[in-house]
């Protein structure tokens, strides 16, 4: 394998960071999507410049360049193929070492920062094959803040409270509120679900940081009235005001009123309550979901993960109690407890098999003391699978091959091989774009690990036959088969033919088909893996 590692051009090229480096390397991208660029000198300096650049092909007529997202795999090739690719990586030093580019590493983590926003990205070795580029395009939050998804948009949402002495302040002042903190401007519920999430963090900070004002605590959110039963927002993540639970119809309200508040009772929530105190902390001991238990004037609140937002330190006059569950190897002799001398810990536990991890960070701002448990419910996956989302659900999902010396094998034994190393079982195309990403995946693995079977390579999905012209499938992420691209009507299949596959060559490419579920190759095709959902690794 030819292999160096470009670093001249820095003498050049005082712009680019000193340990941002290309790595050349024999191999071609499976994906074809790419900027066209007319030379390789020419190219390698643009990639090292443009921050979104994270691969480069050398091309028969100049270069492609690749930005994040526009490519998921590279398939290695050899010296005699004279494929070329340079893979963008972050090196302290030009590695002497063998296996570039990844020089020992099974997977690597990359990130870059583009129009202010942080992107971060990890390339895996597959095997002897190639490697993957792993990015999902999920958002992580800013400490204050936690995740929501809207239909097709992933926001944050944080919750803040106008600082004293004005305590109680303008709509105006909410929006330069929201502004000031680095937050894009007022927004208001999605959803019901939504806006109970958002009215407890409003309830609970507003109690732990009195206004001293007595009666309701109310919160500035997205909205103007302009006409009598009509309100516009300004948030384009939002549907208008569906997600709006009204007190009472606007046909009856003042029409001088025109901002619109949310109001909170002020109560925390907490998953289960206890009158003893030392019962509390036994029970949370033993509880791997619980995070954290309050004291209080009848009792005890004990905290699940997700239930737990923000704390903020009080004094001894206060009476105010929270105990923190942390992982320790021993009992420091410190007053900076519970973080003993650390911004901010990562706490993992096991709950259902399912690994759960969340970060608690501490703030200080004006002299005032907070502590935030940092979680998004974003899934990790294994390093075989990629992530994918399926309306509300995250999933994983491994393309899988047989291991020889039987590389075409049943159904039978797709679905065992889905079952093993952390899978769930087969599944298939919840959409067309997830079926085409699932099928350059298949196609690429099988070209690296030849069945030694000519003809077409296919891959058993998830789906058995019912009827003439239905097909019922085990996955309950899957939308039925309306992510399924049919090669042809089911009308026109043999009624015998009883069990799904996924083409990747030729006519048959990324098209579903159906086949008899004991016949698994023939002299022209071999039925070469599974496409399997995998169990993820971690909830963060």
């Amino acid at each position: 394998m030819l292999y160096f590692t470009i670093f001249l051009l820095f003498l050049l090229f005082p712009s680019v960071e000193s340990n941002t480096k290309i790595v050349v390397v024999w191999g071609v991208p499976v994906e074809q999507s790419a900027l066209k660029v007319n030379d390789w000198n020419t190219c390698i300096t643009q990639c090292l410049n443009d921050v979104q650049c994270v691969l480069i092909q050398k091309t028969a007529t100049g270069c492609s360049l690749f930005h994040l997202g526009s490519v998921k795999t590279v398939m290695k090739t050899g010296k005699d193929s004279g494929k070329k690719v340079g893979i963008k990586r972050t090196l302290n030093t030009c590695s002497n070492g063998i296996d570039p580019p990844m020089f020992g590493q099974s997977t690597v983590s990359e990130t870059f920062v583009y129009n202010g926003n942080n992107y971060k990205y990890n390339i895996t070795k597959i095997g002897t094959t190639g490697w993957s580029f792993g990015f999902s395009n999920t958002i992580q939050c800013p400490p204050d803040s936690f995740l929501s998804v809207r239909d097709k948009n992933q926001v944050c949402i944080s919750v803040q409270l106008f600082p004293g002495p004005n305590y109680c302040k303008y709509q105006a002042d909410g929006i330069k509120l929201c502004q000031s903190v680095g937050a894009i401007g007022l927004t208001g519920p999605y959803n019901s679900t939504e806006g109970k999430i958002i009215t407890e963090i409003a309830a609970s900070k507003s109690k732990k940081i009195p206004s001293g004002i007595n009666g309701f605590q109310n919160f500035w959110i997205d909205g103007d009235r302009t006409g009598k039963t009509t309100v516009k927002v300004s948030d384009p993540t939002l549907n208008g005001v569906e997600g709006y639970d009204w007190q009472t119809s606007l046909t009856k309200v003042d029409e001088t009123y025109s901002c619109v508040y949310l109001g909170t009772k002020g109560q925390p929530t907490s998953n289960r309550y206890h009158n003893i105190w030392t019962e509390c902390s036994t029970l949370c001991l033993d509880n791997v979901q619980c995070v954290l238990i309050q004291k209080a004037a009848d009792g005890c609140h004990l905290y699940h993960l997700e239930n737990a937002r923000t704390i903020r330190k009080t004094d001894r006059a206060s009476g105010g109690i929270v105990g923190f569950k942390r992982t320790m190897d021993t009992c420091p002799n410190s007053d900076d407890a519970p973080m003993f001398g650390q911004s901010s810990v990562q706490e993992t536990f096991v709950y259902n098999e399912n690994n759960y991890k969340y970060n608690i960070t501490k703030t200080v701002t004006n002299k005032t003391t907070m502590w935030s448990f940092g979680f998004s419910n974003t899934i990790q996956c294994p390093s075989d699978s990629f992530l994918s989302v399926r309306g509300k659900n995250q999933v994983c999902i491994s393309v899988r091959l047989f291991s020889g010396p039987n590389y075409c094998t049943y159904q039978a034994d797709g679905i065992k091989l889905c079952q093993t190393i952390g899978g769930i079982g087969l599944t298939g195309p919840f959409s067309f774009t997830e079926g085409e990403k699932i099928t350059k995946l298949a196609a690429f693995m099988s070209k690296g690990t030849p069945s030694g079977q000519e003809g077409y390579q296919n891959f058993w999905i998830d789906g058995n036959r019912t009827g003439e012209t239905t097909v019922k499938v085990s996955d309950p992420t899957l939308n039925g088969t309306t992510g399924y691209d049919w090669k042809m009507s089911l009308t026109k299949v043999d009624e015998t033919y009883s069990c799904v596959y996924l083409g990747t060559n030729d006519d048959y490419y990324g098209k579903t088909y159906i086949y008899v579920c004991t016949l698994y190759s023939g002299a022209k095709f071999c039925m070469r893996g599974a496409i399997c959902r995998t169990k993820p690794v971690t909830y963060y």
